[in-house]
Formats: C-alpha cells, structure tokens, sequence
C-alpha cells in the first residue's frame, strides 16, 4: 500500500496498524494471513478506517 493510505494504515516495520480494519470476503486479514493475505480476481477488499466520536 503506498502514499497517504499506506502511511495511515501500516506502521513503519510494515505490520498494520491496530486501528485500521481490512476486510477480505469479509474477514478480517489478521485473523489471515495479515498483509500477506492472498488475493484473487473477484475478490472483496474492504478498508476500514478509524472512526471516533463520542
């Protein structure tokens, strides 16, 4: 993940950042296999970003 997106999301060793939720065919990819999760054609990726509020 490159520019302002990977900054956001992934921490400078590379591992995703706790607050950032990324989705594949709805689950989570840390429960995966992380960044490293495969993909295919027809895949869903959903990227969830942090949300507060109160």
């Amino acid at each position: 993940m490159d520019g302002y997106a990977g900054k956001m999301a992934i921490e400078r060793t590379g591992v995703l950042k706790n607050f950032v939720n990324i989705l594949h065919n709805g689950r989570n990819i840390q429960f995966i296999r992380g960044l490293d999760t495969p993909l295919a054609d027809g895949d869903l990726v959903v990227l969830f970003p942090p949300a507060g509020g109160g």
